[in-house]
């Protein structure tokens, strides 16, 4: 249907959005925002930034393979993908947008610290951690629970047609997202509303898809009773 359509290209697009952001920005916002202002003694009493950046990377994908797995499951166990994709599209998105706020000062303001060496060690560990639950999120609500839903919706005739569509849908995105992103890294845009903004864009998207998409089970049972009310009418 068209609001199967709509689903599908809505739903790749602002992930691909959110999948994006993490997979470029997150490492130039390490190294443009937190680590740009810092001292050379901070530098020094701290991890280096390739070692960050690293770190984040490895933790990151550990997260994304465990989660996939895990959420999947319990997704096909409640038989609610909706739940997982909407729900989980609200937190990536807000997830996304704290990014924003995460800066030494406010790290600093919270924790009352006052060294500089643990200031940066401290807020580039705050990066690491949120970049792990934004993938949580993420593979929660994408990987694990929409393209499983999309297999739920769809047959093997019609595939093809999806995927591409999610080739096109994700060029867009990373597009979307290159455009937006280089004038976060040249200045003219503040790291804090490149997330923020765009955040809230894939938090919409999942309070849309409280509304918009249904859960596969209630397809079948639609099935079932229109085949039921057919075969009552042979009899």
């Amino acid at each position: 249907t068209k609001r199967t359509w709509l689903n599908i290209i809505v739903f790749s697009f602002m992930g691909g959005i959110a999948w994006n952001i993490e997979n470029m920005y997150f490492n130039t916002f390490l190294y443009n925002s937190v680590y740009a202002s810092a001292s050379a003694e901070a530098m020094a009493g701290s991890m280096a930034p390739t070692t960050a950046i690293s770190r984040m990377v490895a933790l990151s994908a550990i997260a994304a393979v465990l989660t996939t797995f895990i959420m999947g499951t319990l997704s096909d166990k409640m038989r609610n993908r909706k739940l997982f994709i909407s729900v989980g599209y609200i937190l990536w998105g807000l997830v996304t947008a704290v990014f924003g706020f995460i800066t030494k000062d406010n790290i600093a303001a919270i924790l009352g610290l006052t060294d500089e060496a643990k200031i940066l060690t401290t807020t580039v560990w705050v990066v690491i951690v949120m970049d792990i639950i934004m993938t949580y999120m993420g593979s929660t609500s994408n990987d694990a629970a929409f393209n499983a839903w999309v297999t739920d919706i769809s047959t093997p005739k019609i595939r093809p047609a999806i995927e591409t569509t999610f080739t096109f849908v994700g060029f867009l995105s990373m597009v979307a997202v290159m455009g937006v992103g280089s004038l976060a890294q040249s200045g003219t845009v503040s790291y804090q509303n490149f997330f923020l903004y765009l955040g809230l864009f894939v938090t919409a998207c999942g309070v849309a898809g409280l509304f918009l998409i249904k859960n596969h089970y209630n397809n079948i049972i639609a099935i079932f009773l229109i085949n039921t009310c057919v075969h009552i009418n042979r009899i």
